[in-house]
């Protein structure tokens, strides 16, 4: 397989697409997907595309495609998994979701605790908040299931260059977001369809003999010879033979009693504030000019030498 990045079209036509793909490799049958699609708008209207060729090219020929080079699939099994182990993951966000189900799916035992409530009386949780003011202070819009992430708007920002990352937008769609995400140059969800996908996701975990116990809080460890043997949550005790804490960034109660236990290190983390602009204003300013094309985004970054920068993390359109 090759990628061939930086294909510039005036249009956004998959078949304008394939005839200039088929240009560029001098073949006329082949199957292609496409990586990446993004809007350049610094000349005039382009649609920019990154696509997977699944072609067998000679390495002379390779060179000779301007922007191509080979494809290799990642393999992201793990290796030598011990199945007769159990594993303990706390928090049910990104990271103890997607840990769950990468040891479920290589036949680990595996079970989820989490503070918090799963989506459908987090819903309710929430709303009745939103009516009267009175805070379910584990399950909130930053506790339960799926994490802070399942009430931001669905928003999948990830400056990262790992394969990893669309393997992580495969395993959405694989759970019901669009397919389109595979590809978005700014990939996103929407609340309401990014709850069904987590649903789906617990749903077939449960399938691979995943346990999940909502409503959860972890309130002490059990430490003996620098090892962790057990964790409790008032009257119930949770032994496994590994523990995974994926707390994520509002736990500080957990993480103030983990400190008197265990070594940690203070992280860097960001402060944010909303903007808003009309979408109008965005629109123009990205594009000028009035065309039918998707809501336009952007993005910006500041810094002063030996200060710390300032810069724009994601946009709702």
């Amino acid at each position: 397989m090759i990628i061939i990045r930086n294909i510039k079209l005036k249009n956004d036509d998959e078949n304008e697409l394939k005839k200039k793909i088929s240009k560029m490799i001098g073949m006329k049958n082949f199957d292609y997907e496409i990586y990446r699609k993004s809007i350049d708008a610094r000349k005039g209207i382009l649609f920019n595309y990154q696509v997977i060729v699944d072609v067998d090219l000679s390495d002379k020929k390779i060179k000779s495609i301007k922007n191509c080079e080979k494809y290799f699939e990642e393999d992201f099994r793990l290796e030598d998994v011990d199945n007769s182990k159990s594993v303990t993951v706390v928090g049910s966000g990104p990271a103890g979701l997607f840990c769950a189900y990468l040891l479920a799916k290589n036949k680990a035992k595996v079970k989820v605790i989490e503070r918090g409530s799963e989506v459908s009386k987090r819903v309710d949780d929430i709303e009745h908040f939103l009516e009267t003011g009175e805070l379910n202070t584990n399950s909130n819009v930053q506790f339960g299931e799926g994490g802070a992430g399942t009430f931001s708007d669905g928003k999948l920002t990830a400056r990262s260059k790992d394969k990893r990352v669309r393997e992580v937008l495969k395993t959405f769609v694989d759970y019901g977001a669009p397919s389109e995400i595979m590809y978005d140059s700014k990939p996103h969800i929407g609340t309401d369809e990014l709850q069904k996908v987590i649903v789906n996701m617990r749903n077939d975990l449960i399938k691979m003999g995943c346990e999940f116990e909502f409503d959860t809080l972890i309130d002490d460890v059990e430490i003996e010879n620098e090892k962790c043997v057990g964790i409790k949550s008032h009257d119930k005790k949770f032994q496994s033979d590994c523990y995974v804490l994926a707390l994520g960034n509002s736990s500080r109660d957990t993480a103030v009693m983990l400190a008197d236990k265990i070594k940690m290190t203070n992280k860097p983390f960001a402060v944010g504030f909303r903007i808003e602009h009309p979408q109008k204003m965005i629109d123009f300013a990205q594009y000028k000019c009035d065309r039918n094309l998707p809501s336009a985004t952007y993005q910006l970054s500041y810094s002063e030498e030996n200060k710390r920068g300032v810069y724009t993390f994601c946009m709702c359109p």
